[in-house]
């Protein structure tokens, strides 16, 4: 019974997160993280296009019900739909709702979807919708200790929209100690970004100096 989950789980980034408030420190995860691509996603059904659209659509249509109603089968659908392009539509169908209950339930996804292409539209809009003073501190704790590389990646590159020092801080320390390579390269290409005359001078140093070669 879908509707009868319970809720009550812990923050699965709040303890992480906790150590790290304002950039912290990072040496105890760069042995867990680095080139670590954590375990393989849950492999996706091929579906029949016309089925495809059938079903998205009707995920999509769920958004219309209230949201005692409607939270609860697009979870269901975000967990364990063998498809991972309607994962991914029931993600962003959780996320257009905007509630509190639908942003605790984008990062429950984000940390513990077995799918890449469902967790990825979940950071995305945690780094639109979360309150100003929660969103670097749940995306940090996702690019610091998250398993899976490709979603550390997609929570640094939400890191680089947010236009804030305190964000520029936390893409310098991943550039400089982030962990794995696919990281620091977003963190360079975002700071890159950055519309600070002393970045080009940064990025430059970086170029030379980086011991990953291909970072700069």
């Amino acid at each position: 019974n879908v509707s009868a989950r319970a809720d009550d789980e812990t923050d699965p980034g709040e303890e992480k997160a906790s150590k790290h408030e304002d950039g912290g420190d990072w040496e105890e995860e760069e042995q867990e993280t680095e080139e670590d691509s954590g375990p393989p996603d849950e492999p996706s059904a091929e579906m029949p296009q016309d089925e495809l659209e059938v079903q998205g659509q009707a995920i999509e249509s769920l958004s219309r019900y209230p949201e005692e109603k409607n939270l609860p089968l697009l979870r269901e659908i975000a967990e364990t739909s063998p498809n991972d392009e309607l994962r991914a539509r029931a993600v962003e169908s959780i996320g257009r709702l905007g509630t509190p209950a639908a942003l605790e339930l984008l990062e429950k996804i984000a940390w513990k979807n077995s799918q890449s292409e469902a967790r990825r539209p979940a950071v995305e809009t945690m780094g639109r919708r979360l309150p100003a003073d929660k969103t670097l501190e749940k995306l940090s704790a996702i690019a610091r200790t998250h398993p899976s590389s490709d979603t550390r990646r997609m929570a640094v590159e939400s890191l680089g929209r947010i236009d804030s020092p305190r964000a520029t801080g936390v893409l310098r320390e991943i550039i400089a100690k982030g962990g794995d390579a696919e990281s620091q390269r977003q963190a360079v290409e975002s700071l890159g970004r950055r519309d600070e005359r002393s970045i080009v001078l940064e990025l430059l140093e970086i170029a030379w100096t980086h011991p990953v070669l291909d970072v700069g």
